[in-house]
């Protein structure tokens, strides 16, 4: 099934190509230039509707008979043999940030070295 798929793909494709590339022989450039152009606005306004319909959709959520909407299901845990998760990981479950957002946190020791406090000027390696 997946190799006919892909076989009627690429016939597709092909047919396609060869389409664009007979209305631009036939037309010229410049009349190609402003159908493509006329056409690019349609499938802007085709995308935007389509947007707005599904983030409203996506806003719509069930609600049941008390009139509160359900609140969202906790996030499942990552790691259930105890190993701990390495690298960066934001965790996006459910439409919902959960616990930090930030990408890269260092946390940094201080370097430990001899306390400076207590030395004079020649004893620190200063000229005198």
């Amino acid at each position: 099934m997946a190799r006919v798929r892909r076989i009627v793909a690429w016939t597709t494709l092909a047919v396609v190509a060869t389409g664009l590339g007979t209305y631009f022989a036939v037309v010229g450039l410049e009349a190609a230039d402003q159908t493509a152009s006329v056409v690019g606005l349609f499938v802007a306004v085709a995308s935007l509707a389509l947007t707005v319909s599904v983030e409203l959709r996506a806003r719509r959520r069930p609600v049941p008979a008390g009139g509160e909407p359900e609140p969202p299901a906790a996030p499942a845990p990552l790691r259930t043999d105890g190993a701990q998760q390495a690298g960066d990981h934001i965790d996006f479950s459910g439409g919902v940030f959960h616990g930090n957002v930030i990408g890269k946190q260092e946390h940094r020791r201080p370097v430990e070295g001899p306390d400076r406090s207590d030395m004079d000027a020649g004893e620190a390696g200063h000229p005198s």
